[in-house]
C-alpha cells in the first residue's frame, strides 16, 4: 500500500483498490480521478488515503515467457520493483493486502475501503484473512461494479486469455466466488457493503453488483458503465461520489471527538435518541425501565473520543440514582447494547 492523503493525526484508514487490468492509475493521475477529488473534500480530513495495486493485465505471461522475463532481470541487473509483476490469483492478492493493513492497523481505530471491481473482491477476501481484532475496525466497504457472483468477461477467458488465475476466480458462480461469499456470510463481525450498479454496464451485471437479498438504502443505480463509475466530472453534481463522501463521515462519525451539551431536566432517553439521531447508530435500551430512561439530567456537557465512551458517562449525570451500566458495541455494525452491571 502507499500513502497519497495524509491528515495529520488521523485515526481513520481508507483504502482504494482498484480491477482487473487497472492500477494507481485508476484513482489518479487527472482532475476526473478520485484522488484528486477526495483531496479538495471536508469530508476525507479525518482519513489518511492509501492506494493499493497488485499485477494485473489482461494478456498474462506463459510459462514460457516467465522464464525468459527472469532472465533478462538478471542480465539487466534491474532492480524487481520496476519490473511489472505476473498475474496471480485473487485469494493470493488478498493475503498481501491483509498482511499490508495489519502492518499499520495499530495507527487506526476504522478501516474503510472503497473497491473497484475484481478489487472488491480482494478486499472481501482480505477481511476473511484478518484476526477478529483488526476486522473489528473495517467501519464500511463502498463496492463499486463489483461483480460478487462472478462476472460475464470470464466466460471467454479461455477462447481469448489462456488459463488466467484471475478470470478463473472470476467465473460467474464459480468456485471461488462460491467459497468466498459463503467464507463472508459466516463472519461475526460483518462491515457494511454499499452497493452500487450501472445500468451501462456490460461486464457486470446487476444481480452480480447487487447479490441476494439487500436494503435499498445500502445500494445505489447510476447511468455508468464498468469503467466510467471511477471519473467525477463534477463533485458537486455527481450523485455517487456526494453519496460515498456521506457513507464515509457517516462511518467514522461514533468514533470521532463527541461533544453534546445537555439541558436541565433533560431525560435520559430523550438524550440518547439524539445521540443515535446525529451519530446515525442503534441503541439497545431494553436494559432499562420506562422510569429508568425517564430520570432527568443535570445541565452540563459530554465529550469524549467515541460514541461507546460518551454514552457510558450519562448515567454520571442524572439527578437521582442510576444503575451501573456497560456500553458494547456488536462487531461493527455501530448498533450499541446497554447491559445493567448486577441487575
Amino acid at each position: 500500500m502507499e500513502l497519497r492523503i495524509a491528515n495529520p493525526g488521523s485515526r481513520h484508514l481508507l483504502i482504494l483498490v482498484h480491477g482487473l487490468n487497472g492500477s494507481f492509475k485508476s484513482w489518479e493521475g487527472t482532475s476526473q480521478r478520485f484522488i484528486e477529488n477526495l483531496q479538495t473534500a471536508n469530508a476525507i480530513q479525518p482519513f489518511d488515503v492509501y492506494l493499493f495495486q497488485y499485477p494485473t493485465t489482461i494478456f498474462q505471461l506463459t510459462g514460457l515467457k516467465k522464464v525468459l522475463h527472469t532472465a533478462q532481470r538478471f542480465l539487466r541487473n534491474k532492480p524487481k520493483e520496476d519490473v511489472q509483476g505476473f498475474n496471480t490469483g485473487i485469494g493470493d492478492i488478498s493475503k498481501i493486502l491483509e498482511s499490508d493493513i495489519r502492518d499499520v492497523a495499530g495507527n487506526y481505530d476504522t478501516i474503510s475501503f472503497i473497491a473497484h471491481s475484481m478489487g472488491g473482491l480482494v478486499v472481501k477476501s482480505a477481511i476473511c484473512w484478518m484476526p477478529e481484532a483488526i476486522r473489528e475496525k473495517v467501519r464500511l466497504v463502498i463496492s463499486l461494479s463489483v461483480p460478487h457472483l462472478g462476472a460475464n468477461m470470464a466466460k471467454v477467458r479461455k477462447l481469448l486469455f489462456g488459463k488466467h488465475p484471475q478470470l478463473v476466480d472470476l467465473k460467474g458462480m464459480g468456485e471461488f466466488t462460491t467459497d468466498l461469499n459463503r467464507r463472508y456470510a459466516n463472519l461475526k463481525p460483518q462491515p457494511r457493503i454499499y452497493y452500487q450498479t450501472g445500468k451501462q454496464d456490460t461486464v457486470v451485471c446487476e444481480a452480480a453488483a447487487i447479490p441476494g437479498i439487500i436494503n435499498m438504502e445500502d445500494t445505489t443505480t447510476t447511468q455508468d458503465n464498468h469503467f466510467s463509475v471511477l471519473l467525477i466530472k463534477d463533485p458537486n453534481q455527481n450523485h455517487l461520489f456526494r453519496t460515498i463522501l456521506r457513507e464515509l463521515t457517516a462511518a467514522v462519525k461514533p468514533h470521532q471527538g463527541i461533544d453534546i451539551g445537555i439541558a436541565e431536566g433533560t431525560n435520559v432517553g430523550v438524550l440518547l435518541g439524539i445521540l443515535a439521531t446525529r451519530l446515525k447508530i442503534q441503541l439497545d435500551l431494553t436494559a432499562f425501565t420506562a422510569e429508568e430512561l425517564a430520570q432527568p439530567l443535570r445541565q452540563g456537557n459530554l465529550s469524549d473520543a467515541s460514541a461507546a465512551d460518551l454514552i457510558g458517562k450519562i448515567g454520571q449525570l442524572t439527578i437521582g440514582p442510576f444503575p451501573l451500566y456497560t456500553v458494547e458495541e456488536v462487531g461493527a455494525s455501530n448498533h450499541y447494547i446497554i447491559k445493567k452491571i448486577n441487575p
